[in-house]
C-alpha cells in the first residue's frame, strides 16, 4: 500500500508514542484496545478525525491540481470537514478534504469508513486510486459507580479511599465535588486511575478506589458528601468535542458518598462530693 493509507491523527495520550505499521501509516499505539491497527475505537457520539496524504508523486505531477477523495460511512455517518461543518461534495460524492472529521454513531456497533483519491488534471480525465477501509468499533461511554458502602466517618479528618465499579478501558479521568455541610466546598476536583492494561469493556472492575486525602476535609467536624459528577476513558478522551462523551446520568453513581468527621469530645475533670472541712 502506498503512503496515503488511512491514518488517525488525534492527539496521544503523554508519552504514547506513535508506531509505525506494516503500511508504512502510523496509527495510534491505543486507538485499538484488541491490538489491531487496522481497527479503530471510539466512543459512541464522539467527534473523530480521520485523513489519508495525497499521493506525493500526483501531488507533484505537472498540470495538475489538488486531488478529490471519496469518503464514505457505511452506516450513513455525515462527512465534516475540520470546521465540523459538513464538507462540500465537489460531484459524485467527492471531497476536496483529505482531513474529515466525524459525528459516530450514537449507539454501539462497528462502522466501515473508505476513502478512494482521484485526481485532477487541468485537461483530461482524472484517474481513480484504489480504495482504503477502515473499521470502527464504536464503544460505550464509561460507567462509574461506588462498590459496597457509601458512607464512613472517623473521630477528625482522615485519608479515605473510596471502592469504585468502572467499566470502558483505562486509565479513567474523574471529576467530583466535595460539600461540607450541604454547602460547595470544592467543585471539579480531578482524578486519574487506572492504566492502558485496563481493557475491561462493559465486563467492568472493582480494582480502583477514589482516594479523598485529608486536607480535602479541612472544614473540621461535619458531613462532607462526595459527588462524582463525570467519567471519561482512554477511548472518550480522543473525542475532538469532551462534551459529546460526558457522562450522562446513568453512567454515575445514583447517589452520593457521605464521609462523617466526628467531633472528639473533651472529657471534664472528674466531679465529686465536695469534701467538708
Amino acid at each position: 500500500m502506498r503512503e496515503n493509507n488511512i491514518m488517525k491523527l488525534k492527539n496521544l495520550l503523554t508519552a504514547i508514542a506513535f508506531v509505525a505499521v506494516s503500511t508504512g501509516a502510523f496509527a495510534q499505539s491505543l486507538v485499538a484496545p484488541i491490538g489491531d491497527e487496522s481497527i479503530d475505537t471510539v466512543t459512541v457520539g464522539s467527534r473523530a478525525e480521520y485523513a489519508v496524504n495525497p499521493d506525493p508523486v500526483i501531488k507533484a505531477f505537472p498540470n495538475m491540481d489538488p486531488s478529490i477523495f471519496n469518503w464514505s460511512f457505511d452506516d450513513g455517518t455525515t462527512v465534516l470537514d475540520a470546521s465540523d461543518n459538513p464538507a462540500t461534495d465537489v460531484g459524485g460524492g467527492f471531497y476536496a478534504d483529505s482531513l474529515i472529521h466525524a459525528t459516530m454513531a450514537g449507539s454501539p456497533g462497528q462502522v466501515t469508513l473508505t476513502v478512494q483519491e482521484r485526481t485532477q488534471p487541468q485537461s483530461g480525465t482524472g484517474c481513480d486510486g484504489d480504495t482504503e477501509s477502515l473499521t470502527i468499533q464504536v464503544v460505550p461511554r464509561a460507567t462509574i459507580d461506588f462498590s459496597g458502602a457509601t458512607s464512613d466517618g472517623a473521630c477528625g479528618a482522615q485519608d479515605y479511599s473510596l471502592d469504585l465499579d468502572l467499566t470502558g478501558f483505562g486509565p479513567w479521568d474523574i471529576t467530583y465535588d466535595i460539600d461540607f455541610d450541604g454547602s460547595d466546598l470544592s467543585n471539579g476536583n480531578t482524578a486519574t486511575v487506572g492504566s492502558l492494561a485496563d481493557n475491561v469493556g462493559t465486563g467492568g472492575t472493582s480494582a480502583y478506589t477514589l482516594d479523598i486525602a485529608t486536607g480535602q476535609l479541612n472544614q473540621g467536624a461535619g458531613t462532607y458528601t462526595i459527588t462524582i459528577t463525570n467519567v471519561v476513558d482512554r477511548i472518550g478522551d480522543k473525542s475532538l468535542d469532551p462534551s459529546l462523551v460526558a457522562a450522562q446520568a446513568g453512567d454515575l453513581p445514583g447517589s452520593d458518598y457521605t464521609l462523617y468527621v466526628y467531633p472528639t469530645p473533651d472529657t471534664s475533670p472528674i466531679q465529686h462530693i465536695e469534701n467538708v472541712y
